[in-house]
Parts: C-alpha cells; structure tokens; sequence
C-alpha cells in the first residue's frame, strides 16, 4: 500500500480496509485505523471518530509517521539489509 505509506510520511490519520498488507503497515490498528471490508458503517464511524476528536487525529498522524520512518523507510530498508549481511558474513 504505497499510498498509506505516503500518507503516513506526511503525517495524515487514516482509515482503511483490512485487505493486503494494510493491517501490517499499521500494526493491526496502532497506527490507524481499520475496518472491515465493505462495512461502511464502520467506515463512517472511524471517520467519524476521527472528526470528532481532533487531537486524536494528530496523534495518529503523528504515530503513523514515526512508524513508517522507522519501519518503511529507505534509511531502515538500507540499516535491515547490513545487519542481515553482517550476520550472514560472521556466519561463514
């Protein structure tokens, strides 16, 4: 989901469906929020609750982006790919 990372970077709330890799981006729900497919009641109700409570949205916004940097970034892909590496070298 290239566009919830994206959202994510700019440190936008979000509401998705649990399909593909969503609800790993967000960490089963830390990040933001889910909702079932094809219920648009609780699509309205988590935008609701969003709209609702602005200071929560923030707070979300501002989780999701901490997250994506330290988990999607290019900087951590790059961190992740030496240490695997590192390991594989000490291995032979």
């Amino acid at each position: 989901p290239v566009s919830l990372l994206e959202y994510g970077l700019a440190a936008l709330p979000v509401v998705c469906t649990k399909v593909g890799d969503c609800e790993f981006v967000l960490d089963s729900g830390t990040f933001g929020k889910l909702v079932e497919p094809s219920n648009s009641q609780q699509l309205a109700d988590a935008i609701l609750q969003y709209v609702s409570h602005r200071e929560e949205m923030t707070t979300y916004g501002q989780q999701l982006r901490t997250h994506i940097l330290r988990n999607f970034s290019k900087e951590s892909a790059i961190l992740n790919i030496k240490t695997v590496y590192s390991a594989l070298y000490k291995t032979n």
